[in-house]
């Protein structure tokens, strides 16, 4: 009796699971990650699939975009979307189109090794001048991520196609054989400016590896000129499968590693750096890289401004307050940047300038009760008196006019809330005394 009584339970629980999955699985939508299309190669004969993903803001703008050719994209095209993904929010990395060539075990081995110069044929005469034509892409800026047999291939397109990419990302490569190697340093030695990125990943257990990548890092550390840049990555704590992960977050970050705002941490950082001369042609190089505005980012100005405050080094804040003119109107867009630097004006007597950075902040949050209040302060502080009272009083309306939850957001404690409120309270009062 007890086994037939579990057998109806596990009947009826299969029957609630399957109700339960089919009411979820009803809801939901396809979520697909860029497009694909079957492109028609003369050079291999064959009709190859392709994937394309294109930056969230490529169809809202005109720039344009570096290029990463993938190839095994079947299995590694999602990684490079999701690093900018994560990134570009921030601005710590610049959009970048990815295209994946699917590659299949049939045709693989012989493409990506025997018949290797008839695949770069197919990418140097006809992938990527058909993704030129046809997207806005920064020609100079093209990188190739390939693992395995692609990684080795990459040494035969740095030698033979020299300028066909700018960076490599390579994981796990096989096929580093000694005929490549010794391409790769017939054109270092006669390219003494050559300007590219090398960046090669190993797990330690690849065992059978070691000799050709330990040949050439050796290489390049003999014979690669200053103006390449290049790293070796040999992990401890990666293998075979899981090196594609950390070759495309730590490749991809050096090779924009230029692109990210750049942040000091003391005056005398930024001094040794070269100060603002040294800081503008950074910026201005970055920005004829990548097709941007070439003055200084302006998170980097933020950066310097809130070291000054953070420092109390009012000589300095009023150096970049008057080399960023127009920063407070042009870029701040969050209520604190105002009463932080609006506040550091009248903490160092100069009431004229904190009422230009309250006045902006009042034009951008106009129901902002602190900034509100922080202009008041200004006005009084320059002997306003009717000025100071109307701003007191609108913000004394707006701070009790606040929601519970509103109060909440506006410190880390309610009693910072009560403080400036009752700060505004006894302000008012005075001045109408």
């Amino acid at each position: 009796m007890k086994n037939v009584t579990n057998i109806v339970l596990w009947i009826f629980s299969l029957i609630a699971f399957s109700s339960y999955a089919n009411t979820q699985t009803s809801e939901l939508t396809q979520n697909n990650v860029g497009y694909q299309f079957s492109f028609e190669s003369k050079v291999l004969a064959q009709s190859r699939d392709i994937q394309i993903y294109l930056p969230d803001d490529y169809n809202s703008s005109t720039k344009k975009y570096p290029v990463l050719y993938v190839i095994d994209s079947q299995q590694y095209f999602l990684h490079p979307i999701a690093y900018q993904n994560t990134l570009r929010e921030e601005d710590e990395t610049p959009g970048v189109i990815v295209v994946g060539i699917k590659m299949n075990s049939d045709t693989r081995r012989t493409l990506l090794y025997k018949q290797s110069d008839k695949f770069i044929n197919f990418l140097a005469a006809e992938l990527l001048p058909f993704i030129d034509s046809n997207y806005r892409t920064l020609p100079n800026e093209r990188l190739y991520f390939g693992w395995e047999m692609a990684g080795g291939l990459a040494l035969q397109l740095l030698a033979e196609k020299t300028d066909l990419f700018k960076g490599y990302l390579v994981s796990s490569a096989t096929h580093f054989t000694d005929k490549r190697i010794t391409a790769v340093e017939k054109v270092l030695t006669t390219n003494t400016e050559l300007t590219k990125h090398f960046y090669f990943t190993l797990g330690s257990v690849e065992s059978w590896s070691l000799p050709s990548h330990n040949k050439l890092a050796k290489l390049f550390e003999n014979k690669a000129p200053k103006t390449m840049h290049w790293r070796y990555n040999l992990s401890k704590e990666d293998n075979h499968y899981s090196t594609p992960l950390i070759t495309f977050n730590q490749g991809l970050k050096a090779l924009f590693s230029d692109y990210m705002p750049i942040r000091f941490y003391s005056i005398k950082q930024f001094n040794d750096f070269g100060g603002m001369p040294a800081l503008s042609a950074l910026f201005k190089k970055r920005g004829q890289r990548y097709g941007l505005p070439t003055e200084i980012h302006p998170i980097t100005k933020n950066y310097l401004l809130n070291l000054t405050v953070n420092n109390n080094d009012y000589e300095n804040f009023t150096f970049f307050a008057n080399e960023f003119a127009g920063i407070f109107a042009e870029y701040f867009h969050w209520e604190y940047a105002f009463n932080k630097y609006g506040h550091f004006y009248l903490s160092n007597n100069a009431p004229e300038k904190a009422m230009k950075v309250f006045s902006i902040g009042v034009k951008k949050f106009p129901n902002s009760a602190t900034i509100t209040s922080g202009l008041a302060d200004s006005y009084r502080m320059l002997s306003n008196k009717e000025q100071a009272m109307v701003h007191y009083q609108k913000s004394l309306e707006l701070f009790t006019g606040y929601s519970a939850l509103e109060q909440d957001k506006f410190e880390s404690t309610l009693a910072d809330f009560d403080s400036s409120l009752s700060k505004i309270q006894t302000r008012l009062a005075a001045l109408k005394n």
